[in-house]
């Protein structure tokens, strides 16, 4: 991405909220474009992986790595407000930040806070747009930069810009891609924008759809839905919580992550969904519709992954089985 020229004497004081990978690359771009952030807020560190590591979120680490001024609340409450508002903040930008914003807060900075929603709003608003719009079979999708309001991801669009969803994206590919146009959509307009009010425009709240938090149990695969809307959840929940099955190995159930898989243009009527077949080195499974889906890699419980091959030469008794 070039970096933009402007008028360092219009830059406006910034408090940036974000926690994940998506906020990181957001908040790299504006410091490397010289909009850096007069404090960043981000959530505390949290707990993750099997050895319970404590874990600095993704904007805390870029933050620290350019001695911004950090907070790290539990809570927005009147103690936070107090410290905020010590930093005569005239924008506040917020990307996956991961909280609820009071009215309060929303009405401390100058100018008001600002949102990256990584979706084409009105539509998904909510906590997963990217994971949804691969899971409902969309062909684009976007970034909309909008002025915060109270009520959930509805508030006036300010600009918006749409990218095309590849058939083989998944979230893991998608979402650097809307980082980055996340990234180039708010340095438009903060290049351009002058310290007056902001122009934006009501969203028709009737056009509206939803989406919500992702579990890990969301994984489960039915095997009585199409093929096509098995590769649409496999696409939109990699990697995380990833899909997954069982099968029956010496009177007890084996989760097995599918972790690559494929569409197929191969149908067979003749056998229940969800059965398990393996033939020339070829592992397939049959749909609701009739249509087979292929696996490339695969991983059992508490084993490595691994391929169709290896896996059958270890569990021979997987083929015909059913999954559930």
């Amino acid at each position: 991405m070039n970096t933009i020229k402007h008028n360092t004497t219009q830059i406006p004081r910034i408090a940036f909220f974000g926690t994940p990978e998506f906020s990181a690359v957001i908040l790299r771009t504006l410091i490397e474009n010289n909009f850096t952030p007069s404090l960043v807020i981000t959530k505390p560190d949290a707990v993750v992986g099997r050895k319970k590591l404590l874990t600095p979120s993704p904007v805390k680490i870029i933050a620290q790595e350019n001695s911004l001024s950090l907070l790290q609340p539990n809570k927005l409450d009147e103690s936070f407000f107090e410290i905020f508002a010590t930093h005569s903040i005239d924008l506040a930008i917020v990307v996956a930040y991961g909280k609820i914003f009071p009215q309060k807060l929303l009405s401390l900075p100058l100018y008001g806070c600002l949102n990256i929603h990584a979706s084409l709003l009105p539509l998904y608003r909510g906590a997963s747009p990217i994971q949804s719009a691969i899971l409902y079979g969309e062909n684009q999708t976007g970034i909309t930069l909008m002025q915060m309001e109270k009520g959930l991801d509805s508030g006036p669009i300010i600009m918006k810009k749409s990218l095309p969803i590849a058939y083989n994206d998944t979230t893991l590919t998608l979402t650097p891609k809307l980082a980055h146009l996340g990234g180039e959509i708010l340095l438009s307009f903060l290049s351009s924008w002058d310290r007056k009010p902001l122009i934006s425009k009501r969203q028709k709240h009737t056009d509206a759809s939803f989406c919500t938090c992702i579990h890990k149990q969301d994984g489960n695969i039915d095997w009585s839905q199409s093929a096509e809307i098995i590769y649409n959840t496999y696409r939109a929940f990699t990697p995380w919580p990833g899909v997954f099955s069982f099968f029956r190995h010496k009177e007890k159930s084996l989760r097995i992550r599918l972790l690559e898989m494929t569409l197929s243009q191969e149908y067979d009527t003749k056998i229940p969904a969800g059965t398990l077949l393996y033939d020339k080195k070829c592992m397939k499974i049959r749909a609701g519709d009739g249509r087979c889906i292929y696996i490339q890699k695969l991983q059992v419980e508490g084993k490595q992954p691994t391929t169709p091959e290896d896996f059958f030469r270890g569990y021979p008794e997987a083929q015909n089985s059913l999954l559930h």
